[in-house]
């Protein structure tokens, strides 16, 4: 049998399926059959992963979109005016650092900060 299984990313792998570093039972107490067969198993994990995190920010950013329409029709000037808003709606405690934090609390990939860049200029004055 040929292992593509990689003791040294064995622990990097497992987090990105499980969010945690603990691989489990005992990754060391395994056979290199066993490994090989929790390996792929992981990568096929991960695959599944990988989708459902795309599926979510394409349903984040779909509703994000949404609510700028819902703006929009309400009265909101422009885009920017209409972003300000769904912005300044959220509840926090503090101001924004940057356009990262925006993406954050509103479920976003962060290839989308530049989306909130004109937001945390016009918020530094």
């Amino acid at each position: 049998m040929t292992y593509t299984f990689d003791e040294s990313i064995i622990s990097d792998l497992y987090k990105d399926v499980y969010g945690t570093r603990s691989v489990g039972r005992g990754w060391s107490q395994l056979t290199d059959d066993e490994k090989q067969a929790e390996w792929d198993s992981l990568l096929v994990s991960l695959d599944r992963v990988i989708n459902e995190e795309k599926e979510m920010e394409e349903a984040a950013l779909g509703r994000f979109e949404d609510d700028v329409a819902k703006m929009l029709e309400i009265g909101a000037s422009s885009r920017e005016v209409a972003i300000t808003w769904l912005v300044d709606s959220l509840e926090r405690d503090w101001d924004f650092q940057d356009s990262g934090e925006i993406c954050y609390c509103l479920n976003l990939a962060f290839k989308h900060e530049s989306m909130f860049d004109f937001y945390i200029k016009k918020q530094r004055g």
